[in-house]
């Protein structure tokens, strides 16, 4: 699905929406994928050294972004956002321009439907992970 079909799940405008494209089946209803082009252009680079590299925050919101969009294909009948706690974070290397990030995201453990323990990852092109995350979250009404 593209980011027309995100923003519209997500209920948020197309230009808010951060990943390209995600993919979930529901061979694996506890696994959902999505993926981020990191071009020259980018507004959220930011320059250390005479280098760009893309933000561990701005990683750490496409992990929460694609969360959003499991629970939301998993459990479509809950109402409200996945407020998420991020107990366990590593990030592993450096992410440069001309990149495409992979994000996988799992959820873990389910309690319910209310609460859950998810895990996501993001590698890049060559499949290196660049970032670690476990998380808990619970549905929250905004």
């Amino acid at each position: 699905m593209n980011r027309k079909a995100i923003a519209e799940l997500l209920g948020m405008t197309e230009d808010k929406v951060k990943l390209d494209r995600f993919l979930y089946t529901e061979k694996y209803p506890d696994e959902i994928k999505a993926w981020r082009f990191i071009g020259n252009g980018d507004p959220l680079l930011r320059q250390y050294a005479d280098k760009f590299y893309y933000p561990a925050s701005e990683m750490m919101v496409l992990i929460d972004l694609t969360t959003e969009l499991l629970v939301k294909r998993r459990f479509p009948s809950l109402e409200g956002l996945p407020g998420l706690v991020a107990n366990d974070t590593r990030f592993r290397k450096p992410v440069v321009p001309e990149t495409e990030l992979l994000i996988q995201v799992k959820l873990l453990r389910n309690y319910k439907g209310r609460i859950g323990i998810f895990s996501g990852v993001i590698a890049d092109g060559r499949g290196d992970i660049v970032a670690e995350n476990i998380s808990k979250g619970t549905i929250i009404r905004v």
